[in-house]
């Protein structure tokens, strides 16, 4: 279960953060070098996304009281 993790939260850095990002960019925000003023939304985005994985791990890895029952 911890290598799943582990796993799971690679891919997260290593790919999927960098392809949501761009598409959330696209169709919500659309920031682009020219025009910058709307960073403060993406910012946000981002702190509520760090949480996304979190959740994955959250019901993967069984609890305590769901081992003791094997």
């Amino acid at each position: 279960m911890s290598s799943l993790g582990g796993t799971i939260i690679a891919l997260n850095m290593g790919s999927l953060r960098a392809l949501i990002g761009l598409m959330v960019n696209k169709f919500t925000v659309n920031l682009t070098r020219d025009s910058i003023e709307d960073y403060y939304k993406l910012a946000f985005i981002e702190i509520i996304g760090t949480f996304i994985p979190l959740t994955y791990m959250y019901r993967m890895i069984p609890s305590n009281a769901e081992i003791k029952k094997t």
